[in-house]
């Protein structure tokens, strides 16, 4: 049997040697962070690491990676689930706590939790989608741009007019 081209080439977005590097330091600061609480006994201090993390991977991207367009795509869809988490985190610690004063912080933990869920739809709105020129899913959603990072097919949004335009070709 032949080898098929799809075989030869993954579809969408790899991971460079940077981006992996990046990853693996921020499980050493996670790890770093969490142990001391752990050994402790304090599992509640030490949950509120997993809010923090992807404003702390956000950050550790910022800083190490190589400039491009990927790079604050990167940052922005990594960061957007913070809310979420912190939601999450939250009511994690609302049920450790048990029923003694819910009554007061139902409310709000009730409009904490339509925010993180609304929080997430952005995160949906910033998924790479499947560009018309190559067909893989890497059309980017940049600020007035979607760029795809596998061909560099490159769509511009026009807000005022509400469709899109092709860049005049060089």
């Amino acid at each position: 049997m032949p080898m098929q081209s799809s075989w030869l080439r993954p579809n969408g977005l790899r991971p460079t040697l940077r981006q992996l590097m990046i990853l693996v330091i921020h499980s050493a600061l996670l790890f770093a962070l969490v142990t001391p609480f752990l050994r402790g006994g304090s599992f509640l201090i030490a949950s509120i690491v997993l809010p923090l993390s992807p404003p702390l991977l956000a950050g550790l991207i910022l800083l190490l990676d190589a400039p491009g367009p990927v790079k604050y795509w990167l940052v922005g869809l990594i960061a957007s689930p913070t809310l979420a988490g912190f939601v999450a985190w939250l009511d994690f610690l609302a049920v450790e706590v048990g029923t003694r004063g819910l009554d007061r912080a139902f409310p709000l933990l009730v409009l904490l939790n339509v925010l993180g869920l609304s929080s997430l739809i952005l995160v949906f709105k910033r998924l790479p989608r499947r560009c018309s020129e190559c067909g893989r899913r890497s059309m980017l959603p940049l600020a007035q741009l979607r760029w795809c990072a596998t061909c560099g097919f490159r769509t511009i949004l026009q807000p005022e007019k509400r469709g899109r335009a092709k860049p005049p070709t060089r």
